[in-house]
């Protein structure tokens, strides 16, 4: 039942404190000189197939799909690349974004405008795919016959037209409502993935036809327009700290400091003894096992880390970094097998002598790592029968707390260092 009431304390919890996170918005809308698009267009005569020039500086985006009594069609489709999207930080995540295509009021190019034009749904209509492109593109020298490959994956459905010219079109996404748009730009992200988007009729057949300005036009207010909002992707990794004044006093630290905070400490009867919102707090432990709980989240993002804590102070034992993917970390308990093992002086300035007096000749390695698992020192000793001493030079390290650990095929051996 505990446990149960626990898990129902940390959803109201979640509930009730989630607070307004840092969060950037920047709004694209790139002119000629920076913006990436172009029109696809290919000419069919028969069995012939032509793919038209390249058309990356019209002042429109074209989807289209024309068709006459002598066997002739033509079809178009249009890129488009928001290369500003590298600008956005590395490990951010895009939350909402808000993309805006502005209809023209006439075009030599495409004379027809957008057509069938329906104030409801017609039998025939011009909707259009908005997909991502996931292969490279030149807009000075893309064809039909080389465009880009593409994928259906998360694609977004642009309704048809009601109008013949001036006809704009908004898509609105985040990742909790209609996340399409969303997702396709969280990978886009990584700037090798960006090749961004191509749009192509829902049915390319009969006659159908869309177009929107593209970043060539003459007019500013016409341009594609892309908004989006982003944080930081948040993490739940933390570290565990000794104090070296306090062996019951352990700091717990996240490694990230983004998002909410909330950490909860129970005992091995399910009992919560502390809860704290900041990155890091302090807690002091008897002996006993202990779960401790890490939460972050945001409006968009959560996740959660648990160790579970076995404190014995006669051993001296001292948590080190969490590891990703594990659920809980047990400290070990010292196996030495008829070996006695004394480290001293401890505290130490600067070294720490080490005797011990092994019953079996064995290969050991020792190891010094830090609060964090960093390893600052480390060897390999041949041990003979009776005693055997060898010394850690501590005299680069920080002050703090280390932790030694003695392994070998039939020893394994853990103890805290403190370095004043």
């Amino acid at each position: 039942m505990k446990k149960y009431i626990k898990y129902m304390f940390v959803v109201a919890l979640l509930t009730a404190s989630i607070n307004v996170f840092s969060q950037t918005t920047v709004t694209f809308k790139p002119d000629a000189s920076i913006g990436k698009d172009a029109v696809i267009r290919r000419l069919v005569v028969g069995n012939n197939e032509l793919s038209l020039n390249n058309a990356g500086e019209l002042p429109e985006m074209a989807m289209r799909y024309t068709y006459n009594l002598k066997n002739t069609y033509n079809n178009a489709r249009s890129l488009i690349k928001f290369e500003q999207l590298a600008s956005i930080p590395q490990n951010s995540l895009i939350t909402n974004a808000v993309l805006k295509f502005y209809g023209v009021l006439s075009s030599t190019n495409f004379p027809q405008g957008n057509y069938p034009v329906c104030e409801d749904r017609c039998l025939i209509n011009n909707d259009i795919w908005l997909q991502r492109i996931t292969s490279s593109w030149d807009e000075s020298t893309v064809t039909w016959i080389n465009q880009p490959s593409s994928t259906t994956t998360d694609r977004v459905k642009i309704y048809q037209s009601s109008s013949q010219w001036n006809y704009n079109a908004t898509i609105t996404s985040s990742l909790n409502v209609a996340p399409q748009l969303v997702n396709m730009l969280n990978l886009m992200m990584n700037n090798s993935d960006n090749n961004g988007f191509m749009m192509v009729l829902a049915n390319e057949s009969a006659e159908r036809s869309m177009l929107f300005a593209s970043s060539d036009n003459t007019n500013p207010a016409l341009r594609p327009e892309l908004t989006v909002t982003y944080e930081p992707i948040i993490d739940c990794e933390f570290t565990v700290c000794a104090s070296s004044t306090d062996q019951n006093l352990y700091t717990f630290s996240a490694l990230n400091t983004n998002g909410n905070h909330t950490w909860q400490v129970y005992n091995e009867n399910g009992d919560l003894l502390h809860t704290s919102t900041s990155s890091s707090f302090s807690y002091p432990f008897s002996s006993g096992t202990y779960d401790v709980n890490h939460y972050v989240y945001t409006n968009y993002q959560s996740c959660n880390k648990q160790i579970t804590l076995c404190i014995d102070p006669s051993q001296q034992n001292v948590p080190t970094k969490s590891k990703k993917d594990e659920i809980s970390e047990v400290l070990p308990t010292n196996i030495t097998n008829g070996n006695s093992i004394k480290v001293y002086p401890n505290p130490s300035f600067d070294k720490w002598n080490v005797t011990l007096n092994s019953v079996n000749t064995e290969n050991v390695e020792i190891i010094v790592t830090d609060c964090v698992g960093k390893t600052v020192y480390s060897d390999k000793i041949n041990l003979s029968k009776g005693d055997n001493n060898f010394t850690i030079d501590g005299t680069s390290f920080s002050k703090g707390i280390y932790v030694i650990k003695i392994k070998g095929e039939t020893t394994n051996f853990t103890q805290k260092l403190s370095k004043n």
